[in-house]
This record gives C-alpha cells, structure tokens and sequence, in this order.
C-alpha cells in the first residue's frame, strides 16, 4: 500500500516539471505496454524467476531500489541502464530479443521526469460510470434515447482528440444486411431491402431490429460466440474423441438467449445450476458447462495427473469467460505479467474439487454423472420419487453391522474355489435389471406362477426386445469357458399352448468396455423354429444372415421350456476380435410368449464370481471411476475376496464390505433391484444430459511446485477469489465457499472484470473489433482500450441494466456509429488502417456458419428451426476425412460419418457434428475453432482452400445447383432477368452492366459446353440430397449451377460491410 506522504511528495515532485504544453505520460496507455513487453519477465510478479530481486511493476519496489528517482530521469539508475551501449549493462539484454525504440526511451524518461506516477491497471480498477462530454455538433441518436447518444459523444470525443472524423452513413441496403448478419448471422430478403430503401428512416430500422430479435435465428447466432467461449463440442476432445451428452446444453444456451435471460443468472446457473435450491432439469442441463471439458481415457494415464489438468481446464475456461484473463498462466509459477499468483489458480482450482469427475475415463464411457430429462413433468416427477427410494434403501443396506461377515466370507471363498459342482448364473433375470439401453415393448405377465416379461407378435411378424449395459454386470465370454459342452447360454421361456410361435430364440449383443457395440457384426442370433417373418435372413441394424444360426426346430411342448447353447455351438467373433457380452435380445414371430430369467449355465466358481459382480457396478454405476478399475469391475469383487485380507487395498476392503451387506439382505435387494429396474426403464426413453453433481467427498488440490503434481510438498489450499481483486473478503470470510460463491463472486459489485469483458465482446461484434483488441486478455499483456471511458460506460450501463444482454445490443445497433460506412476516407486509411478509433464500421468475411447458412437461404434450402434439437446432423463430408473405427463399442459410433438425410440436411450450421479432433472441413477452412481450447475472438484467414471449398464442397454445390433451379423455374425468362433473380436472392440488390455482361458469357459458354456433355451436367445435378432437375433440362441448369458458383464465391457474399 502507498503511504499518503509518499503520494504527496510524488505530486510535489511531478507537477512541476510537466512544460506548459508538454503532454502528461499516462502509465496505463504509454507506460505499462512498454514494461510488459520488455521487462516485466526478469523484474514483474513472478518471483521464480526474477532477477537482481528487482521489481518494476510497483511504484515502491521500483522506487525504493532507487533504481527510478522520480522527477529525475537523468539520476535514474533505469535510463542509465536502457541508454548504456555496453552489452553487459544495457536492458533489455542483448540476448533477450527486445529491443526499446527512441519513442519508448523517450517516453520512460518524460514519465520519470513527470513523477514516475504508477497506476492500477485499468482492467482492475473499480467500475465507475465516466462523465458524457457534450457533443459538439449535436451528433448522436438522440431521438432513440441519452444512452446510444452518450456512446456518440464519447466516440465523438476521442476522435476530436485525434483530430479526425468520421466517415457518412452507410446506404440503406448496406445498413441493414449489416443489422441482419449481425443479428441472425443471415441477409435479409431482397423484399426486406426494398421495403427500407422506400422507408430508410430510423424508426424502421429499429422495427427491422426488434423483429429479428424476437426470432429463434436471433438466439441460434448469437449462441455461436458463447459455444466457441466455452469450447462446446459433441465430443470429449482426447484419443478417440467419443461423443459425449452434450447437446442438451446447446440447446440451453440458445434458449436462454431466446428468452433474454439475465447475464449473471445465465452464468450462475452455468458454474453452478446443480448448487441452487431444488435446481430444475434446465438448470442442471446447464451444469453440464462444467463437463464440457476435454476428458482423457487413455491406456496408462495416471490418473492424479489427469485430474489435476481437468482443474486446469476449469481454471483456464474460468479465467477466458468471464474474466479475460490468462489465468493458465500460473499454473507452474506465479503469473509473468499481471498479480495473479500460483496461489490464486490453486485457490480457483479448489472451487471445482466438490464435482463428481474421473481424470481417466473408461473409452466409450458415458461420461457419468448423468441426468435424464423426460417429455413430461409425471415422469420427472416420478423418476425423483424412485431416486429418493432407491437413495433410502441403500443407506439401509449400508447400515448393517459386519459382524458377520468373516462367516460370510468363507463361504464364498468356498464357492470361489469349487470347480466341481455346477449352477446357473442369471445374467438377466426375468425383470430386467437396471439397464443403459432397453428396446421393443413387454408387458409383465406370470404363467404358472412365474413372473415373466410378455410379447405377442402378429403371424409374420418379427418382435423383438432387447436390453443392454446392465446392472448385473458383463461378460467375458473366454473367462466363463471351463467345458464347452456343459457351459451354455440358456433362457427359461414360456410358449402359449393356443397361440404358439413360428420361431423363436434370442440374440446375445457384444461390445467392449462394457458398452455395447455398433455395427452388426456385435450381434450373434440363435433360434428355433421357422422365422415366417424373413428378417432374420435380411441385414438389419442389429443383425447379418451371416451371424444367424437356427438350432432346430420349435420345442414340441408348451408351457415352460429352457433354450440352449453350448458354447461350441457359439458363433465365433469377426476377423478374432474378443467381444465382451454386454446384453441379450428375445425375439420370436407369431404368438404368445413369456420370457423368464436368462443366463449362463457354469461350474459355481465361475457362477459365483460373476453374480459378485453386480456390486462393484452397482457402486460406479453413476460414478465415473478410473479406467484401470472401471473397465475391471465385473472380476473387481472377486478378486478383493481372494486377496489376503490384510493386503487389501482400501478400496478392496469397502467394495468386500458392500458384497457383504448385498449377499446377505437378500428382501431389501430384491426390492432394490426392483425399483432400479423401474427406474431404469422409465430411463430409457429419457434423454441423458451431462451435469454436474456433487461428491459425497471433495478431491484435495495442493499448491503445486512448478505445476509437478508428483510434488506433495506444497500446502494444501482451499477455495478463494484471487487475492488481487478480493483480498480483504476472502480473510473475512469463515465458511468454505463453493462454486454458487463464486459464480456470485463475478457479479459483485467488488469484481470488475465481467462487465468490461463482456461489452468488449459485444463491442467487437458489432463493430468488428474490441475497444480492447484483446478479447481474451484484459491483463496488462492486452490491448490498452482505444476509448477507456467508452469500455467503463459500457459496462455500467450492462451492470445498471440488470445484466440485459439484449438491451446493450439495442443499445449498440442504436447508434450513429452503428449506421457508419465501412469505407475509409483517406485521413483514416492513412492514420488508422486498423479503425481503432471506430470513426468507421467495420468490414470483415463473414463465420464459417453464416457463409454456409446464406447459401442454403439463397437457394431456398435452409431449414428453419421450429424445436431446437439435442442431436447434431452431419452434412456431406469427403468419405476419407473419417475413417471407420475399429473400436467396438458404441462409444465410437461417430467415427463412421453417416450423412443426414432430408430435411435435417439443411439445418442451421451452429447443429453441425461438431468433433474436436476432426471437425467439418469447409467450417475448419473458414477458420471455425475446433473448441479444443475456449475461443474468445476467431481468426478471420483469406485462403486457397476457401475458395476451392466453395467450389467442390458438395453444400456449396449443391446451393448453387438449387439457386439455379430457382431461377430458372420460368422457360420464357430471359438470361439478363435470371441473372438480376440470382442477384436479388444472393445479394439483395440488382447487379450492374458489367457484372450481367460477364455472367452472361459465361452462361453461353457452359451452355455450350454441357450441352455436349450431357452425362457431366447430369452429374453435376444430382450432386446433393435435394430433388435434381429433369433429365432434358440438365444442360441448361449445370450451365447455370455454373453462375450461381461464380455468384455465391463473390467477395461481397462472403462479406459484412
């Protein structure tokens, strides 16, 4: 803390040494940059590396060294130094390639001179709303209300500063393609440009506005910045970038923009949803943000050092979203550049220690915790009813003494050492067991006092029900082997004696990890009997002729009877792949039948282990849990019990005690699985959702030596807001906080950063560039802000408004600096190439969303959204750029690309399969993020593979071959009038003489051409999913498809201006 006194002899010695007319130094705008840039790393924040413990980031350390002599540069030991041609004094250092300009020495001495006058920086300083100056010429959209005008007067004043002006407003038809991209990420109809070309007036402008806004494509577009901010992906982004239940909360996002939900609510409910107060199904989907992180199930990865990144990538998207800070900077040493400590990204870090993660996933896992979200609010209900049930039945379970269970371990170990006598093993009892995938439709019946699962099937008919990923565990089908003649596969079935089948048998589904597999070779099928239906000799999803054995026929008797398969009458796995046995199916056609209990038929020993099972699932059935347990937990059970009691490790001493309670409450598990079964069935048809959730218990989170988490030596931390911004609060406080504190935390009046941050981004949207540059550092390494009293004004006004993101974007597209031309004049071509001072609008190539979107609305094939979908679509995409995978588990199902068909072909862009590894080609040249890392501000590239995109991409020609058949759907048009229709559809304006002469060429001369080569424009028209033209007429619409290319690669279709 500087003292008073020290502050008043700085003044004393600063005021006099400013020359009339000299201009005053600024530290934040002239001084700090310079530091930063080349000092700060030897003599900043970071203490590790430091040198001649010498800092220069403070007004104390830098003055008490006397390294700087305020109001006397020249007895500075600094300026010495910085002008000193001797290569062991001078600094920077020769070898650190910096290098300060005469203008940056010159700068440093005249700051020194005028007091060395240190300020915080700007982004830390506390909000205040600056003074509006008075314009000077009235300019400003006064009659829309004070606010746009203040942004006017502020913007006004800068450029008076700079002695420039700025540019006229831009033409009606630029003005609002420019609001409608900007809005919807969409032109508007040429109808549109007209009806304000009659009527350019700013009341129509507004109504313009406001009825795009209330559109769903107002909330799809602008949902697009968020989803880059927090790397949404369908996909876990490592190894094989499995799918992950992500698409729930893109579907959130949009609907919290679609309704103007305040800023800190959405951001609340985000960091925290599942903290509030009896949290609804939309908050918790929201939750999900913090499971959108990049998970790791890689063979080998040590899963402490995997955690500790998910805490990085908690950190790090923290810090880019909300504060714009780098906070990933600190996670080895303190921060080079800004005060912000290793201390404080540990402290961060701490606040997401309370989430249910595992820092290895098993591959193809679902990413637990889940919730599931029903279509109506009785089974919502009714799931919470049967969670709560389920919740109270095991915490009885789990009370019971274990006294006994040394008797009881000895008898099981009895079991799991008997290799003679034989029994069953009920895999899949006759109801089902808790299940991950259940399909095809039972009823419950009990024949001859058995409880049975029913189906009826018409004559001819094929019924079939399968389930899949089950309570009970799975199967490894070269574990279980010990005599192929008595090891068999059975089920116990019940045949209506007056309404028997034609056939019947069952399927036993495969896959790998526990999950189940995709492709039809993960099925095998046996029956008996006579299938009348003929789908068992037809490939189906979930079946080949080739992995069909029928074993006899139908069972003479009726009533109750056992199918059979040995296993040497198994099929064998494809190509010596080892399947493990994740599921069964029961199919029959004709008739009545009852399914009773399925299974294996197996020496006790093995029996035995596998019924063990079921406990060790059950306790991570929604707990994630490292790979190398996971993916062992059907033999977890067993082998705990036959290791030495006294070498056990903890884990395998509490999963012994879970078996015990489980084997020897024999009524409360039966009514525990049955509720789970009814749960889990209920849960079939409900939509799993990533959220997040509490631990029963916190990880720990150590202040680690140099990011090494193999070092236990550092203190642990608990959570804390960065000392910097909140040091007083976080001493005073005495209970722990949690995420819900620090979602809060970011919207108290005490935070800052939030509000600058965000109107920056708006800023930037609206006008093509930040007021700071820099979107995702507003440290001291960022852009200092062209116009600061403009950025705090801002963001006041967004604080003041309740946090009402629309009202700022009304408040933008309400200004006169909104309607500017994106034409320079030559004062500013010359002085501000860069329009730092936005006396200009901005002119950039439009996202890779918007370029794809535009063209399917050209061609009238755009599909607009009437329920926002959970599930992605896949456009066209070159066959090679995925390649099948040969995993077998359903969890890389989307590395087999399988185009969308019809309608959702032509969804909106932001729906796209978004896959971090490999995401669409055309969006990845179009300079879409990958979402790998959050992404505050894209790059915006000009490329070779732009333009051949545009070209080749089947989207692209196909918009072309559909824009041609639009305009070409009148015989008696002439090509002057279809080129001024094409023109109107992808432009909204007429095109000129020399545009019509050239295209007009063209035409001829691609005419001439498929007209003798009929089977190259026939080709080229059937390109696309949409209905291509007739036969005669495909010469004359390739030649056209060949305009509407040419129309659709224009720089000005590609552009807002």
């Amino acid at each position: 803390m500087i003292s008073l006194t020290r502050v008043l002899l700085t003044l004393m010695i600063a005021l006099p040494v400013v020359a009339a007319g000299e201009e005053r130094v600024d530290f934040n705008r002239d001084i700090r940059p310079i530091l930063s840039e080349n000092c700060l790393l030897c003599h900043g924040p970071d203490e590790s590396s430091r040198e001649a413990d010498l800092r220069l980031d403070s007004f104390d350390d830098a003055t008490d060294s006397g390294v700087i002599v305020p109001g006397e540069s020249d007895q500075s030991e600094f300026v010495r130094r910085i002008l000193s041609d001797d290569p062991d004094e001078i600094m920077p250092p020769p070898d650190s390639d910096k290098q300060l300009s005469a203008a940056d020495v010159d700068l440093l001495r005249r700051w020194i001179d005028q007091g060395a006058e240190y300020q915080q920086h700007w982004a830390w300083q506390s909000l205040e709303r600056p003074e509006v100056p008075v314009s000077a010429d009235g300019t400003g959209v006064s009659s829309h209300g004070q606010a746009a005008a203040a942004i006017d007067a502020l913007l006004a004043s800068g450029w008076a500063e700079q002695g420039a002006s700025s540019v006229p407003i831009a033409t009606p038809r630029e003005r609002l393609r420019r609001l409608s991209f900007d809005l919807r990420g969409l032109p508007p109809t040429a109808a549109e440009v007209a009806a304000f070309e009659q009527d350019p007036t700013e009341r129509n402008f507004f109504d313009f506005r406001d009825r795009w806004m209330s559109q769903l494509a107002y909330a799809e577009h602008q949902a697009i910045r968020w989803l880059d901010l927090v790397r949404w992906a369908d996909t876990s982004g490592f190894v094989s970038d499995e799918p992950i239940a992500s698409g729930a909360y893109r579907a959130w996002v949009i609907n919290a923009i679609d309704q103007n939900m305040p800023f800190d609510q959405f951001s609340i409910e985000q960091l925290a949803g599942d903290l509030l107060p009896d949290p609804s199904d939309d908050q918790l989907i929201a939750s999900g943000y913090n499971r959108i992180v990049n998970t790791n199930c890689e063979a080998g990865a040590i899963e402490k050092e995997q955690l500790y990144k998910l805490k990085g990538e908690h950190v790090r998207a923290l810090g880019t979203v909300w504060m714009g800070m780098t906070t990933g900077c600190a996670e080895c040493h303190d921060h080079k550049f800004d005060p912000f400590s290793a201390k404080d990204y540990y402290s961060l870090a701490a606040f997401f220690d309370d989430l249910v993660e595992a820092g290895v996933y098993t591959p193809g896992d679902r990413r637990e915790p889940l919730h599931y979200v029903h279509g109506d609010a009785i089974s919502a209900r009714h799931d919470r009813q049967l969670s709560k049930k389920i919740d109270q039945l095991k915490q009885a379970i789990a009370a019971k003494p274990i006294d006994e269970i040394a008797e009881w371990e000895n008898a099981i170990l009895a079991k799991l050492k008997d290799p003679e006598s034989r029994t069953d093993f009920v895999w899949v009892p006759a109801q089902i067991p808790a299940a991950r995938v259940v399909e095809g439709s039972f009823s419950v019946a009990n024949f001859d006092g058995r409880f049975a699962r029913q189906t009826h099937s018409d004559p001819g008919r094929l019924h079939r029900h399968h389930a899949a990923e089950l309570m009970t565990g799975y199967l490894n089908p070269g574990g279980q082997k010990t005599d192929e003649t008595k090891d068999a596969w059975y089920v116990d079935v019940w045949i209506d004696e007056d309404d028997r089948p034609d056939m019947i048998g069952f399927q036993i589904s495969n896959g790998d990890y526990g999950r189940l597999g995709w492709n039809t070779a993960n099925y095998e099928t046996y029956y008996w009997g006579d299938d009348t239906s003929g789908e068992l000799a037809e490939r189906q999803p979930w079946s080949a002729p080739e992995r069909v054995v029928r074993l006899g026929d139908l069972p003479q008797q009726s009533g109750w009877v056992r199918l059979r398969v040995p296993f040497g009458k198994q099929i064998p796995p494809v190509g010596g792949k080892t399947f493990e046995r994740c599921g069964m199916a029961w199919l029959h056609s004709g008739g009545r039948v009852g399914w009773g209990d399925s299974g294996l038929e197996l020496r006790t020993d093995k029996a035995t282990a596998l019924a063990l099972g079921e406990t060790a699932v059950r306790r991570w059935w929604q707990q994630p849990m490292n790979r190398q347990v996971y993916q062992s937990r059907a033999e977890f059970v067993a082998s705990a019990l036959k290791t030495d009691a006294g070498k056990r490790t903890e884990l395998q001493r509490e999963i012994v005690i879970d078996a015990f309670r489980e084997q020897t409450q024999h009524e409360q598990m039966a009514e525990l699985r049955r509720l789970e079964s009814e749960l889990f069935l209920m849960r079939a048809t409900a939509m799993p959702v990533l959220v997040s959730k509490q631990a029963r218990q916190r990880k720990t989170t150590r202040l680690l030596n140099r990011g090494d988490y193999q070092d236990e030596s550092g203190p642990i931390v608990s959570p804390a807001y960065p000392e910097f911004l909140n040091a007083q609060e976080v001493a005073e406080r005495s209970q722990p906080l949690t995420r819900l504190d620090l979602a809060r935390w970011l919207f108290s009046d005490a935070h800052p950063l939030v509000a600058r941050v965000s109107v920056n981004r708006l800023w930037h949207q609206f006008f093509g560039r930040g007021l700071s540059e820099t979107l995702e550092d507003s440290g001291t390494q960022g852009d200092w802000p062209s116009n600061l009293d403009l950025l705090d004004w801002l963001a006041c006004e967004f604080r003041d408004s309740g946090w009402d993101r629309d009202h700022m974007v009304r408040l933008l597209t309400s200004t006169r600096a909104y309607q500017l031309s994106s034409t320079p004049s030559q004062d500013l071509r010359e002085r501000d190439p860069g329009n730092r001072w936005h006396a200009r609008q901005s002119r950039f190539r439009l996202n890779a969303e918007s370029i794809r979107d535009s063209a399917l609305l050209a061609a009238g094939l755009l599909r607009d959204t009437e329920e926002i979908p959970t599930e992605s679509f896949f456009p066209y995409q070159p066959d090679p750029y995925w390649s099948r995978s040969d995993k077998v588990m359903y969890g890389s199902r989307h590395m087999l690309w399988e185009t969308s068909p019809d309608a959702a072909q032509y969804d909106r862009s932001l729906y796209t399969f978004w896959k971090r590894q490999n995401i669409h080609p055309t969006m990845l040249a179009f300079d879409a993020p990958t979402r790998q890392e959050c992404t505050a501000k894209r790059n915006i590239t000009n490329t070779p593979g732009q333009a051949l995109s545009l070209l080749n991409d089947p989207i692209f020609v196909e918009a072309a071959r559909v824009l041609a058949m639009r305009i070409c759907d009148a015989s008696d048009r002439s090509d002057r009038e279809r080129i001024e229709s094409a023109f109107w559809l992808s432009l909204q304006r007429r095109p000129s003489a020399d545009e019509i002469d050239v295209l007009e060429k063209l035409v001829v001369s691609q005419r001439a051409h498929y007209r003798n080569a009929t089977d190259d424009a026939q080709q080229l028209v059937s390109i696309g999913q949409a209905s291509p033209p007739a036969h005669a007429d495909a010469p004359e619409i390739a030649a056209w498809t060949a305009v509407a290319r040419a129309i659709l690669n224009l720089h000005e279709f590609l552009t807002r201006s």
